[in-house]
């Protein structure tokens, strides 16, 4: 979903995409779902398929629930999909097991593989650490080069062997069309809007969105005008 606005930008471009999906595409993906992050149920209400040509392997199951079966049906279908389209290059937007099925197929395709990972470093041990390290390495023995989503990301890729070559910056993409129509819808109703918030005409607003975890550091805005504050 938050590569929609990317998919329409290319698309709209001379070059030539085409988007596979895993799971099944029938309007369920706008429907609410428990997001744990945010601690309550969340829905997208944007167009996520529009403007853009895409296909789907139409898997049912959500990811975490993939049976065998359903990896070898990935598999199979990104074998017959790469063999149809014949693409030039293929960007994966993660190398969780689904991603790294299509990633191992892809490769015995011969097609051109790129990524684009939240790699952060996450020290797990026992089995599950073991299973991980395996999959991650896998995975990054089998691309080409990394879309690298911040300074963690690197950092993360970094020790995993990627050299620094493989990875450019590749941030977050956002709809600026539908942003600058809901500004321009706003600015109308700048003075209620601030006055309902309790912020004053002369006020200077700062606003973030992101989950309240750890490693999201939601805080470091906060800090980050306390140091203002104190140099002042």
């Amino acid at each position: 979903q938050y590569f929609s606005p990317l998919y329409r930008e290319v698309n709209a471009s001379d070059a030539d995409v085409e988007v596979l999906y895993l799971r099944q595409v029938d309007g369920s993906e706008n429907e609410s779902v428990h997001d744990a992050g945010f601690g309550h149920a969340v829905a997208w209400d944007v167009d996520l398929t529009g403007g853009y040509p895409w296909t789907s392997l139409g898997l049912t199951r959500a990811p975490f629930h993939y049976s065998p079966r359903d990896y070898v049906r990935i598999a199979r279908g990104v074998t017959r999909w790469a063999r149809a389209v014949k693409p030039d290059v293929v960007l994966i937007p993660g190398w969780t097991p689904p991603y790294l099925v299509c990633a191992l197929a892809l490769r015995a395709a011969r097609v051109p593989l790129i990524s684009r990972p939240e790699a952060r470093r996450v020290d797990q041990s026992g089995i599950r650490g073991v299973a991980r390290r395996i999959v991650v390495r896998a995975f990054v023995k089998a691309v080409r080069g990394f879309a690298v989503i911040g300074s963690a990301s690197h950092d993360e890729l970094i020790r995993l062997g990627v050299p620094e070559h493989a990875c450019f910056e590749s941030p977050y993409t956002i709809d600026d069309q539908a942003w600058a129509s809901l500004a321009r819808d706003g600015r109308g109703h700048r003075d209620g809007i601030r006055r309902d918030w309790g912020v004053d005409k002369g006020d200077t607003v700062f606003i973030t969105v992101a989950k309240m975890l750890p490693y999201k550091n939601p805080l470091q805005l906060v800090e980050v005008f306390a140091l203002v504050h104190q140099g002042n």
